[in-house]
């Protein structure tokens, strides 16, 4: 009886475990509300890089669970890989981790002609047409965001599993000590089973033009080319991304070369002047220099 009652309670304690690690927690009225600020926040900044910060956004819609519509006040045109770039970067920090997919529907017809999915959690995204330029008319942006399975449809499925496994090696377990018989031997796995496949990582790095940036790997990528950049190169460049369209202060730019409170004379006009030498291969962007200001990285 001694084995039988170790079997019934490592039953026990399995079936306490499966229900412990069942599915992910419900998505709540406030994670909607939240995606649905931080869409709406995505057409501004897309409003704001297309020089508009004054014409007022129709109000957010949810078509579907986890879907949400941004409509816009007029038709304009837009590039694919500054689209995709604005929208992660939005995004990217207020809903760190979220897997998106996002399609440009063509109105009134609501055909797609633009859609890629953006996988941060590790799946490998699908960004397709990178550098293309849709022309102008009459758009809405739709973004579905990935959402767990049901909470309670996974507890009851698998604890339902649990509890057959338990009770059926409580009999086992019962009917063995009865009969004093000896433990049935396991049979050895079988190995013609077909491993699954390495998903392939996600590209880091973030979209800029037509170039891709890396700035952990401190280089750009353009088409089949590999540009390196120095480390103060990468970290300029890393700030004028962050802030397109936007024009950033001299004194702030010129912290990266800041050493022990010793600024190297016009290191920042000589790195301005590289960068703009390896971003000359896509007109859309450009590195402007705004009188007694500062810099502003140009994005079209």
């Amino acid at each position: 009886m001694k084995r039988a009652s170790l079997l019934f309670a490592g039953a026990a304690l399995l079936l306490v475990a499966l229900l412990g690690f069942t599915g992910a927690a419900p998505k709540t009225s406030f994670d909607e509300a939240r995606a649905a600020i931080a869409v709406r926040r995505v057409g501004h900044e897309l409003l704001r890089a297309a020089g508009d910060s004054t014409t007022p956004l129709p109000p957010v819609t949810q078509p579907a669970p986890a879907t949400y519509l941004l409509t816009f006040p007029g038709a304009f045109r837009f590039r694919t890989d500054s689209l995709v770039a604005g929208i992660d970067r939005v995004l990217g920090s207020s809903l760190p981790g979220a897997d998106y997919i996002v399609n440009v529907l063509e109105q009134p017809s609501q055909g797609v002609v633009f859609g890629y999915a953006m996988l941060p959690s590790g799946q490998q995204s699908i960004v397709p047409c990178l550098g293309r330029v849709q022309p102008e008319g009459p758009y809405s942006i739709s973004i579905q965001f990935r959402t767990p399975a049901p909470f309670w449809t996974g507890k009851r499925l698998l604890g339902a599993g649990a509890g057959v496994l338990a009770l059926l090696l409580l009999a086992t377990g019962v009917r063995s000590v009865r009969r004093k018989t000896s433990p049935v031997m396991e049979e050895p796995p079988t190995t013609d089973a077909v491993p699954a496949m390495p998903s392939a990582p996600a590209l880091p790095g973030l979209a800029l033009g037509r170039y891709w940036f890396l700035p952990e790997q401190q280089c750009l990528l353009f088409e089949e080319e590999r540009i390196a950049l120095t480390g103060k190169e990468a970290a300029l460049l890393q700030l004028f991304a962050a802030r397109p369209n936007e024009v950033i202060d001299r004194a702030e730019l010129q912290k990266i070369w800041e050493d022990e409170g010793v600024i190297v004379g016009r290191s920042l006009d000589v790195f301005v002047s590289r960068l703009r030498k390896k971003l000359e291969q896509d007109a859309s962007l450009a590195i402007v220099n705004v009188p007694r200001k500062g810099y502003r990285l140009e994005v079209v």
